[in-house]
Formats: C-alpha cells, structure tokens, sequence
C-alpha cells in the first residue's frame, strides 16, 4: 500500500471534521457583549416607569372627578325639573271643585260647583282657602299646602307623594266652623332633613321625598283682593287672610354632594336674593311663578 496516499486521506478527513465541528459549535461571544444592566442603567428605567404610572394615575383621576361633576349636574338638572313640575301640577289644579246638581234647582236639571265650604265654613259665593303655608323660623325653608277636590264618582287624584283623597280639614282653619268635611287631594311641602318631602300632614305613612340636598325652600305668594294691584307676600305677610291668592312663586335652592370638590365653581344667588361665594359644591338655584287656573271660580 502506498503510504504516501493513506497520509493524505487521513489529513483530509481531519480537514473536514474540523470544518464541520466549526459550524455547529459557535465560537464563543466577546467578553464585552456578556455583560449585564449597569446599576444606573436600571435605575432610569424605573424612573421612566414611575412617571408613566404617575400620568396614567393623574389621568384616571381626572377623568374620575369629570366624570363625577357631570352626573352630578345632570342629577341636579333632572330633580330639579321632576320637583318643579310635580309642583306646578299641584298648585295649577289647587281650587278645582266638581260640577255637582243644584239643591235648589235639581227638579230642572241646574248644576253648580261643590260647596267647598269644608275649608272654611262659608257660603259657595266665598273665595275658598285652597292655599296656605308658613315661614321658616329665622330663614329657614318654608311650607306650603294645596288643596282641591276629588272628582265625583272615584276620581284617581293623587297628591304629590300618591296619597289618595283625604277628609279635609283635618282641624278646623280661623273662620266660620266647617259645616262638614269633603275629600280633598292635599299636599303640603316642607323640608325635613335636607329633603323636600310631600304628604297630608298629621297622616302617618303619607310623606315621601321629592328631592334630596335641598338647601333652602322659599315661597311667596301672589295676593289679589280684587281692588288693589297684585302683590307679592310671604306667609307672614298674608297673615290670616287667605282667601285672595292667585299664584305661587316658589323658589328651590339644591346643592350637590358635600364630598365631592366642583372645579371653579361660580358664586350664585340664593333664595333670598344673597351673593354666596363659591365653597366647592355645585348650586341650583331654580325659580318658577305659578298661576291657580282655577283661582277665577273661587
């Protein structure tokens, strides 16, 4: 055998081993590229992550409280027109009698309006009192009561808290003596707790709340005595005489809630016609004149 041949083949084989073994075991990466985050390199990386959290925090927040300030507006504007419409139906319909049969004319088929004399004892061509309230002691809310009669035949009148018809009065107002009772649809309106309720006071079980926050509950009245010119009067004034009222002015004062910071809240006019400074809560302040549609027949 040739030597010089098998030498050769044996040097070629190593050659190609080598190679292949070159390719499937890379060589070793430099030392430098081994290395791992330095102690600053860490430290702003935490940094840019901590104010990321911070923003997306500062934003959740922002949003929250806008969030908050605009259901609260939207609160405020929807208890306030729900309240000034259960009102106004209230006193619109306040005087309404029924169209009874005439006592003194029932053989020709003649009508008249009930008696409404259980409000005050007096004849049927006597304006009725259908409206009475009270001032609150040193600025506090007022108190108002309407009253008008059910319908004949089991009307489906309800008052302002859906109380049913009462006898009315329940005590006899100044005046001649009631000659009986009738039933009335009565709601008397006060303020209880910071909440503006409705019910038949001195009947238990018939008050419910209209509106809640209620901060003050102002009412005046449009007095007509048929010769001088409409004034304006609060309960006080009005005294005993209640018999000349044509409207209702009311005045109703709501806040938002305590916990809650309004941004730039503006300064606002209150019931009394007083500048308050802003104090962080949102203000409603909502003023309606309401005429008794039935104050002519009266």
């Amino acid at each position: 055998m040739d030597t010089s041949v098998t030498s050769s083949s044996w040097k070629c084989e190593a050659i190609m081993q080598h190679l292949v073994h070159a390719k499937t075991i890379p060589a070793a990466l430099p030392r430098h590229s081994q290395r791992g985050v330095t102690l600053i390199e860490l430290m702003v990386g935490i940094l840019i992550g901590m104010l990321v959290v911070a923003v997306a925090l500062l934003t959740l927040s922002s949003t929250r409280s806008s969030s908050v300030v605009v259901n609260d507006v939207t609160r405020l504007e929807q208890q306030t027109n729900m309240t000034m419409d259960v009102i106004g139906q209230q006193i619109k319909q306040a005087g309404a009698m029924n169209v009874v049969p005439s006592l003194v004319g029932a053989a020709t088929g003649k009508v008249e309006f009930e008696n409404f004399a259980a409000l005050n004892g007096a004849d049927l061509g006597t304006r009725k009192v259908i409206v009475t309230g009270s001032d609150g002691a040193d600025g506090a809310p007022d108190t108002l009561t309407i009253s008008y009669s059910e319908p004949i035949n089991g009307g489906m009148s309800q008052n302002c808290s859906g109380t049913n018809p009462v006898a009315y009065p329940l005590t006899p107002v100044a005046g001649p003596a009631p000659t009986a009772t009738s039933q009335q649809v009565v709601s008397t309106l006060s303020v209880d707790d910071g909440n503006l309720t409705c019910g038949v006071i001195g009947v238990a079980g018939t008050t419910q709340p209209l509106a809640t926050n209620v901060a003050d509950f102002q009412v005046r009245y449009l007095v007509n005595d048929g010769v001088n010119p409409v004034t304006t009067r609060t309960a006080t004034q009005v005294g005993a005489n209640w018999t000349g009222i044509d409207g209702v002015e009311v005045c109703l004062h709501l806040t938002g809630e305590s916990s809650q910071t309004a941004p730039a809240a503006p300064s606002f006019v209150d019931c009394s016609g007083n500048a308050i400074a802003a104090d962080g809560r949102l203000h409603r302040v909502a003023r309606n004149t309401f005429r008794l549609r039935n104050s002519a027949s009266l």
